[in-house]
């Protein structure tokens, strides 16, 4: 639907019962205002923003500045407050970004440091004090990290960083110790972790206890960060039958329900609730044609909210229920960015996408609160639209007036053509419809 004026001629203004403003214009078509749609999706992309490469990949904050990771275009620190931005790349020769492809960001708040992941460049240290850059690379003779495929970094309190990677051998991590600069190297595949599962390390997340929560593609692990003792979480209590091997793309570590939520590949969202030892499965998010949850967080409700394959969704925890978010609301576009997301102080959120990035304020998002009213407006006899006139018509008034109709034995393949009453991006409305006494099920569309 355009969000735009069709025409400056206009002839008519009508109010409708929920309190839009139809507009007939003379040559424009006619224009539909709803004064109750809220704001609350902002979009930056390459035309409004000094990026030459669109595809954002990383976030993170401190205080008014908040720094933006790209694949290609390096980084970006834009400060909120003053409304002033600084680009940083990679120049030859020169204390610099020691490549461009951002992968991962994560902040010292207490040393006023930022440490950057970076596809083939490893891990770079950027004081916030001096304006200088200190590279870590797996050619340094200390090791302090085994690949320059750096792909995530976690904080462990404020005494180091846990470092993932996305080359080669996926089955590895390091702990970086920055108060002692040294690192721990961890290979899944040895005899020392044979309670690992699995072929590739997907995602990690602290909790607030001594957990680190690693997935795999196969399976949950979790180790104890002072004994490092690891293990596979069973996943016998996620009744499916079918899910030996989970497909795990993200994960998020929730302090308020003290569970780990993940997001799969093919098997929509899983929550493991530590509390009780178990799993529970939501699986609706799949009706609306979602493959890959990419990131997950939590506003101030507790509500989760995921960036995937095919646009931005709300789970609301209370009534279970998916709410899907895309270009039509103002996002960025279909497709979000694995682990680009933040949940800033200021209550807002962000997700990195392909096509940009998109700024979430929860609190001014609600759902229509007119209930759409479902209007039959055509009706079909063996695929052929019948009305009151048509021969052998079992219509005695217009489909819409009608309240119920008696078929013929020679007219059992019928149909009808329906809408509703809403007109607040109606392609977003969804029909349920069930044929009692042959079919009791409910079919959505």
């Amino acid at each position: 639907m355009a969000r735009t004026w069709t025409n400056n001629s206009v002839w008519n203004l009508k109010e409708d019962r929920q309190g839009s403003l139809w507009i007939g214009t003379y040559c424009g078509g006619i224009c539909y205002v709803n004064f109750e749609d809220p704001k609350g999706f902002k979009t930056i992309s390459v035309q409004s923003s000094k990026f030459s490469q669109n595809i954002i990949s990383a976030f993170v904050e401190l205080g008014n500045q908040l720094w933006i990771g790209t694949e290609g275009s390096g980084m970006l620190c834009f400060d909120r407050g003053k409304g002033v931005s600084t680009s940083y790349k990679h120049e030859v020769n020169k204390n610099s970004l020691a490549y461009d492809n951002v992968k991962a960001l994560l902040m010292d708040s207490i040393h006023h440091k930022l440490w950057i992941g970076m596809f083939r460049g490893g891990l770079d240290c950027l004081d916030l004090k001096t304006n200088t850059f200190k590279n870590y690379s797996e050619y340094d003779a200390g090791k302090r990290i085994l690949i320059n495929h750096v792909n995530r970094l976690v904080a462990e309190a404020d005494s180091g960083i846990w470092v993932g990677y996305r080359d080669g051998d996926w089955t590895r991590m390091t702990y970086f110790s920055t108060t002692r600069n040294m690192s721990k190297h961890y290979y899944f595949k040895s005899k020392e972790y044979k309670n690992f599962i699995g072929t590739s390390v997907s995602d990690f997340c602290r909790d607030n206890k001594n957990n680190l929560w690693i997935a795999s593609q196969e399976r949950l692990h979790v180790m104890d960060v002072k004994t490092k003792e690891i293990h596979a979480v069973p996943i016998d209590t996620l009744n499916r039958r079918d899910v030996k091997n989970m497909n795990i793309q993200t994960l998020f570590w929730n302090k308020l329900d003290q569970s780990v939520w993940i997001g799969t590949n093919s098997f929509g969202l899983i929550q493991y609730d530590t509390k009780v030892g178990k799993f529970f499965y939501f699986s609706d998010i799949l009706r609306f044609n979602v493959h890959s949850i990419y990131s997950i967080i939590a506003d101030k409700q507790n509500n989760l909210w995921l960036g995937t394959d095919n646009g931005l969704f709300k789970f609301d925890r209370n009534r279970k229920y998916f709410f899907q978010y895309d270009k039509n609301d103002g996002l960025q576009g279909r497709e979000f960015y694995p682990h680009s997301c933040l949940n800033s102080h200021t209550g807002e959120m962000y997700f990195g996408g392909t096509e940009g990035f998109s700024i979430v304020n929860p609190q001014n998002i609600v759902s229509n609160p007119n209930k759409a009213i479902v209007v039959l407006s055509d009706f079909f006899v063996d695929n052929k639209a019948v009305s009151t006139v048509s021969p052998n018509s079992p219509l005695r008034d217009a489909i819409y007036l009608t309240s119920h109709i008696t078929l013929n034995h020679n007219q059992s393949n019928f149909g009808f053509e329906f809408s509703s009453t809403n007109f607040l991006m109606p392609e977003k409305t969804r029909f349920k419809y069930r044929l009692k006494g042959y079919d009791n099920n409910w079919v959505e569309v």
